[in-house]
C-alpha cells in the first residue's frame, strides 16, 4: 500500500525487506526441503524489495512532488521512548534465559539446535529476539532523530511488538494466570506484565506514528521578473 500512494514508499519497502531478510535467514538451514524452498523464495522477495528501495530512490525534482516528512517532535519522542523501552525488554529477558538454561540450550535458541522445539518455518527464539533488539533500537533512535525514514520503520516495529504482545496476552488469558497474577512466580508474574506491555506499547506507537508528519517547508520563491516553470504535462490532480 505504502508503495504505490505514500512519499514514503521506499522507506517501507526498505524496512520490510531488511526484517524479512533477517527473520528468513536462518531456514537456510533448517531441516526439511519444503521449509528451505520457502526461506530461499522469501530471502529473493526481500532481496527484491530492498534493491527496488534503493534503485528508485530519488530527490523530488518536480514542483508537484512531495518529499517524505518528518514525524512530529512530541509523538516521535514518545516513540522512541517506548521502542528503547521495549528492546531493553528484551534484552533483559535473554540474559535471564542464559542464566537459567544450560549453555547447550542457550547456543541452541541462537542457532536453532535440536534442543528447541519450533515450528519449521519460525526463527529460533534468540534469533528472533536479537532481529527484534536491532529493529526495535533502530526504530527508536530514528524517531528520537526524527529522521525521514523513521515512520517505516517504526510503524513496522510498533506492528510485530503488539503482535508479539497480544500472542502474550492471549496464552495469558487462555491459561487463566492474568487473573490470578499475585499467585505466579516473580518471573511468570513479569512475563505476563511484559506481553501486557507490548501490546500497549505496540498500540501506542502505532498510533504516535500513524498521524501526518511536519510540512515540508514552502521551495524558493522565483526571483523578481523570472517567469515561473511551465506546468508539467499531464498535469498532476490540483494543479
Amino acid at each position: 500500500m505504502a508503495a504505490l500512494r505514500s512519499r514514503h514508499a521506499a522507506s517501507a519497502l526498505a524496512a520490510v525487506g531488511t526484517v524479512t531478510l533477517a527473520l528468513r535467514l536462518p531456514g537456510l538451514w533448517a531441516p526439511g526441503s519444503g521449509a528451505l524452498v520457502t526461506a530461499l523464495l522469501e530471502l529473493a522477495l526481500a532481496a527484491g524489495l530492498v534493491l527496488t528501495a534503493a534503485v528508485g530512490r530519488r530527490r523530488a525534482e518536480a514542483p508537484h512532488e512531495r518529499e517524505p516528512t518528518r514525524p512530529r517532535t512530541g509523538p516521535a519522542i514518545a516513540a522512541g521512548v517506548l521502542l528503547a523501552l521495549a528492546a531493553l525488554l528484551v534484552i533483559l529477558w535473554e540474559l535471564y534465559w542464559a542464566g537459567e538454561l544450560p549453555t547447550e540450550f542457550t547456543v541452541d535458541r541462537f542457532t536453532g539446535g535440536r534442543s528447541v522445539v519450533k515450528p519449521a518455518l519460525a526463527p529460533p527464539p534468540g534469533w528472533l529476539s536479537v532481529i527484534a533488539v536491532g529493529l526495535y533500537g533502530t526504530a527508536a533512535v530514528s524517531c528520537l532523530l526524527r529522521a525521514r525514514h523513521s515512520r517505516a520503520f517504526g510503524l513496522l516495529a510498533a506492528a510485530l511488538l503488539a503482535a508479539g504482545g497480544a500472542a502474550g496476552v492471549a496464552r495469558a488469558v487462555r491459561s487463566e494466570t492474568l487473573p490470578r497474577l499475585g499467585d505466579l512466580t516473580s518471573a511468570g508474574a513479569a512475563d505476563v506484565l511484559t506481553a501486557v506491555f507490548e501490546l500497549l506499547a505496540g498500540l501506542a506507537v502505532l498510533v504516535l506514528l500513524a498521524g501526518r508528519g511536519v510540512p515540508a517547508p514552502p521551495g524558493p520563491h522565483p526571483a523578481a521578473g523570472a517567469l515561473p516553470p511551465a506546468p508539467p504535462h499531464p498535469r498532476p490532480p490540483g494543479w
